[in-house]
């Protein structure tokens, strides 16, 4: 790899953790917000399956921008 490629990458990967963490401050939020207000299983079942479909779409991203 040259230096930019590599460099790329690593603004790739960069990219990925900051959309997991976005995703995880998310859920945190959610999760508050679950038992605040309704404490069911129901909020916290929505609330996890958000969760791991924001970090399947980050991944999905991810796999699409190293192909290029």
């Amino acid at each position: 790899l040259d230096r930019s490629s590599a460099a790329s990458d690593v603004y790739k990967r960069q990219n990925k953790q900051i959309a997991y963490a976005q995703a995880k401050a998310d859920y945190d939020n959610a999760i508050i917000k679950c038992r605040q207000e309704s404490s069911t299983n129901y909020c916290y079942t929505q609330a996890l399956a958000k969760y791991e479909r924001s970090k399947r779409t980050s991944d999905r991203v991810y796999e699409e921008c190293i192909k290029k």
